[in-house]
């Protein structure tokens, strides 16, 4: 029995994608990624990582999707504080918008912010200068390697998807 799928990917990236899957590794000329789990996946997802979001990446995108990927559990802490932040800023932002009173609040969160952004881009920019990526040649293999260990993503089914690729 064979399962026929509609896609436009090479036979390396179904084979790369799938071996990712299983917990492969992905190898790059200098560096090794750790298999992605779903975890991390999710972690990605809540980013919006490119790798995900499919949008247009950057340097900074692809710096943290290998420290996500690398890191794991570790990089939540520094992540976790960042969303948080975040969140909090956005709650601050709408109270402040409703009563003045809380105007002083929120410019008071505005500064408290700047450590926790400043935690994970420290965090990032260590692991950044640990690992050599800020060596073009090493962010060309990384985003090679990534792009095809993401590459099977595509055969999931979306709704904006007009061909049959659910096996």
């Amino acid at each position: 029995m064979s399962i026929e799928i509609e896609t436009e990917q090479t036979q390396e990236q179904i084979d790369a994608e799938t071996l990712a899957s299983l917990g492969a590794p992905i190898y790059t000329k200098n560096f090794v990624l750790p298999p992605i789990t779903a975890g991390k996946l999710a972690l990605l997802d809540l980013l919006d990582s490119p790798l995900i979001s499919g949008k247009e990446m950057t340097k900074r995108d692809l710096w943290i999707a290998a420290y996500v990927i690398t890191m794991g559990k570790d990089a939540m802490l520094p992540i976790n504080s960042a969303l948080r932040e975040i969140q909090a800023l956005g709650t601050a932002k709408d109270l402040a918008g409703k009563d003045t009173a809380y105007y002083e609040s929120y410019l008071a969160a505005i500064r408290s912010s700047s450590s926790c952004f400043k935690e994970f881009d420290d965090a990032l920019m260590g692991f950044v200068e640990a690992s050599g990526l800020m060596s073009g040649d090493m962010q060309v293999q990384l985003m090679s390697s990534l792009e095809v260990a993401f590459a099977g993503f595509s055969l999931i089914k979306t709704d904006s998807d007009s061909k049959k690729k659910v096996v």
